[in-house]
């Protein structure tokens, strides 16, 4: 604005202000510039060179402050790099650290979780060989019990076999005796004959319900077996089969049923034409499988 004492009084102002409070100091070195600049204006060199001089002094001074400051601040760089660097290091290690703690913890739950595994499984294997050992045990008594029990119904059934085959051949020869007499009785009693001999007939018949009646309490499923898959059989066959089972032959099975033997022969070829066998098979083997 070309008001050159204003000017030089105002920037003597701001120099004596930053000396007096200590501040501002990096506005210093432009006021003593533009001082020197206006004293060269009016040809005033040497009091110009002198803020020259300052304005470079002090800039230069600035400047030493600033580096002298900013290699501080360099070292509080540094510094807080380094703590950075170390806590980022501690930091690594403490990650590391839970990362492998973790890695531990994990593998002794995995043990754990194994071991108790294993344990249960064994805990588990134990009680089946012992139940299934148990269960076996008790196979091989109730085998036994049941072995046991069916060689004692075995022996039972042979025994009552021979008590009934006794009784039968008992029969027999009380039959044979009886025909002896009667044919004594004919010879020499012919009218005593006939009444004799009819009433001899009903008692054959008593005498063959009575056998009967022993057989089935011997073998209680014989009939029901032979109904059941030879339907188409007689009653009077049905004797025979019985008779048969206890290996009677030919004149013992005439005898008990008051037959002629040739009698027995006919029935014995009916029943095994019913059941379809073949000349090569044994019908007493048949039947007795039954």
């Amino acid at each position: 604005m070309n008001h050159i004492d204003s000017a030089i009084y105002y920037y003597r102002q701001c120099h004596k202000y930053i000396h007096k409070n200590n501040s501002n100091y990096y506005l210093l070195p432009d006021a003593l510039l533009k001082l020197s600049e206006i004293y060269k204006k009016q040809n005033r060199q040497t009091i110009a060179y002198k803020f020259l001089h300052q304005s470079q002094a002090t800039r230069d001074s600035l400047i030493q402050l600033q580096l002298s400051a900013n290699s501080e601040l360099f070292e509080i760089k540094d510094s807080y790099l380094n703590s950075l660097k170390e806590k980022d290091i501690y930091i690594s290690l403490q990650e590391k650290e839970i990362k492998y703690q973790e890695q531990v913890k994990n593998r002794l739950i995995i043990i754990l979780a194994l071991a108790l595994l294993l344990g249960g499984t064994a805990v588990l294997v134990i009680r089946m060989r012992l139940k299934l050992n148990r269960t076996l045990l008790e196979k091989k008594n109730n085998e036994l019990e049941s072995k046991l029990t069916e060689e004692k119904i075995k022996g039972e059934m042979e025994v009552k076999s021979k008590e009934l085959t006794s009784y039968a051949l008992q029969m027999i020869d009380k039959d044979t005796a009886i025909d002896e007499l009667l044919e004594a009785i004919k010879n020499d009693a012919p009218g005593s004959y006939k009444p004799l001999q009819a009433k001899y007939q009903k008692g054959s018949k008593d005498l063959w319900d009575e056998f009967n009646l022993r057989f089935t309490e011997v073998n209680t499923a014989f009939y029901s077996r032979l109904n059941a898959k030879f339907p188409n059989l007689s009653s009077t066959e049905q004797k025979h089969c019985a008779l048969i089972k206890l290996n009677f032959g030919t004149k013992e099975m005439a005898r008990i049923l008051n037959i002629a033997p040739h009698s027995v022969h006919i029935s014995r070829s009916r029943i095994r034409k019913k059941m379809s066998l073949e000349r090569s098979e044994n019908l007493e083997k048949h039947i007795a499988n039954l």
